[in-house]
């Protein structure tokens, strides 16, 4: 059951709700799309489902409504919207205050800085390098939480709503396997390279003078990269990075290690094998950011491949999760993912939910297609009856007095 909240604070669980879906990524992306009509049970509480309303899941997790689609059909009111979890709430949370001048910050420092005013607090639960920051703030707390997570480099889950546990990377590797004729049917591979490169240059803080003016061509700190897999490609060049912020050649030979694409790109499809064993057991129990062995003997594959996205169901567990899974630790959910695992499983039980839906709507459909032929036949009716008041009875009454005998006095 849900609950909705709306901007008056009136709040009420939400019945009959046609259909909920819960996407999650490593990426941060955490948010919620739910379908529902308005019925005699749940009308008060749908009411309370307008723009920028809450929704509370059972679970306690609170998301906010940033899309909403309204439909009217004859007396029926549908609604579909989109919420984002309340985390990204605090857009709203300007953070005005300055760490003036150059400064290096470590990952609690610049956490404590972009969420101060705001009633999120984190965990850090591994260890990370200090980051040099110039003029830190004056931005949102959630801009300002976005650019620490791309400089150190985490991924975050989320706790109680308000509450973030930071690491270098979510989930575990639980030694679970993606295996030919064991739990795969059926493997697509592709590959290509069209952004492959082994070498890069990186050029970090520009240099100044002892008036504070930049030195032309000049940087504090200037490198260059070469992958290991340029023993195999040759060296191929990418485009320069360039990042002022950047003191370090340490932090800059990690930046250019994560930039540099230095191997080929895959693209996978596959479809998963049924089976009551014990695999498929290990397989309910994944989580985002597990890592997983896909192992293809005839196709002589054997790669670790991560979980980047899950989409799951919470009030329809019979509804297996949705794993979005890349063989590119860098890429985040993008073209360059596998949409499947457990899709197969899914389609009987989300086709059995449209099922309901459209048969309520193809009543709706031939109640509306009734009302239209009504209309048309009156429609018909009406210009039937201004014929005959126009044409018929005109000409009706000329053959009367065409037909009228005179009167006369005396007998014919």
């Amino acid at each position: 059951m849900l609950i909705i909240t709306n901007l008056n604070g009136e709040s009420l669980p939400l019945r009959n709700i046609d259909a909920l879906s819960r996407t999650r990524g490593t990426n941060g992306d955490y948010q919620i799309k739910l379908v529902a009509h308005r019925t005699d049970k749940n009308s008060k509480a749908f009411d309370l489902l307008e723009e920028e309303s809450i929704i509370t899941l059972p679970d306690g997790n609170k998301f906010r409504v940033k899309v909403r689609e309204k439909q009217s059909i004859d007396n029926t009111v549908r609604i579909e919207a989109t919420a984002l979890h309340t985390l990204y709430d605090n857009v709203s949370n300007y953070q005005y205050d300055v760490i003036k001048g150059e400064k290096v910050l470590s990952l609690h420092q610049a956490l404590t800085h972009a969420l101060e005013g705001t009633n999120i607090t984190f965990y850090i639960e591994d260890e990370f390098d200090s980051y040099s920051f110039e003029n830190f703030g004056d931005d949102n707390s959630i801009a300002l939480f976005n650019k620490i997570k791309e400089s150190y480099e985490f991924e975050f889950d989320i706790e109680n709503n308000t509450h973030l546990r930071i690491y270098k990377q979510l989930g575990k590797n639980n030694n679970t396997q993606l295996r030919y004729k064991h739990n795969i049917k059926t493997l697509k591979l592709e590959d290509n390279t069209h952004n492959l490169a082994t070498y890069i240059k990186g050029y970090g803080k520009p240099k100044e003078d002892k008036e504070g003016n930049v030195i032309d061509g000049e940087y504090e700190v200037a490198i260059d990269y070469t992958s290991p897999n340029a023993d195999k490609y040759g060296i191929r060049t990418a485009s320069p990075y360039y990042n002022e912020k950047i003191t370090n050649k340490n932090t800059m030979q990690r930046y250019l290690k994560s930039r540099l694409v230095d191997e080929a790109e895959m693209l996978l499809t596959l479809e998963h094998e049924i089976l009551m064993n014990n695999i498929n057991k290990q397989l309910e129990d994944i989580d985002l950011g597990d890592t997983l062995y896909l192992i293809h003997e005839p196709m002589n594959i054997q790669f670790q491949i991560r979980v980047n996205e899950i989409i799951d169901f919470p009030l329809h567990p019979q509804i297996k999760p949705i794993y979005t899974l890349s063989t590119n630790p860098k890429s985040l959910v993008d073209s360059h993912t596998l949409p499947y695992i457990e899709k197969a499983n899914n389609d009987k039980e989300i086709s059995s939910i449209k099922n309901n839906q459209n048969k309520f709507t193809q009543r709706i459909e031939k109640a509306q297609q009734a009302v239209m032929d009504v209309e048309n036949t009156m429609k018909d009716l009406d210009n039937e009856m201004d014929r005959i008041e126009n044409e018929v009875i005109p000409e009706v009454e000329q053959a009367v007095d065409s037909a009228r005998i005179p009167s006369s006095v005396e007998p014919p």
